[in-house]
């Protein structure tokens, strides 16, 4: 039977409530009430990504960017409410982008960003409202830098 901690959170129900892990939160199912929202987010071709290892997706969404992750961490305020106020609960962009990924509904950029770009990138989206670089990349069909080596460096080095 499902309890509740002293701080709230529902144990014992695998999706329902919150997490005390970001290892629980990757394998978990969204809430019942996020289920249409989760599945509209990732049918919307709003996912990009930007770098493989670690994942790094950018949600491009209308009123805003977002950061994503793998599927532990999203920059979007509810995320960051949900995880400062209760534990670890996630957002529906996190579930949204496990679900795109299952369906082939994200673009991949990564192979044509350097290490410098997907810095730049994020930055604009954790700093700013809009990843305006990446906007520009696939509105232009840009072909990015000649070095798109994801090691250490990004061949800057002598």
């Amino acid at each position: 039977m499902a309890g509740r901690t002293a701080r709230g959170r529902c144990t014992g129900t695998s999706g329902a409530g919150y997490h005390e892990t970001a290892w629980e939160l990757r394998g978990s199912n969204p809430p019942p009430q996020w289920e249409d929202r989760v599945r509209t987010l990732a049918f919307s071709n709003r996912f990009v990504v930007v770098w493989r290892d670690p994942l790094i997706t950018i949600y491009l969404g209308e009123n805003g960017d977002y950061v994503l992750v793998d599927s532990y961490y999203c920059s979007c305020p509810g995320f960051t409410m949900r995880t400062t106020r209760r534990g670890l609960g996630g957002c529906s962009h996190v579930y949204a982008l496990r679900e795109a990924l299952r369906n082939g509904r994200v673009r991949d950029v990564s192979s044509k960003l350097s290490a410098g770009m997907v810095a730049e990138i994020a930055w604009e989206a954790l700093t700013g409202p809009y990843a305006f670089t990446l906007r520009r990349i696939l509105a232009l069909g840009e072909e990015v830098g000649e070095n798109n080596d994801h090691g250490e460096g990004g061949g800057d080095e002598d």
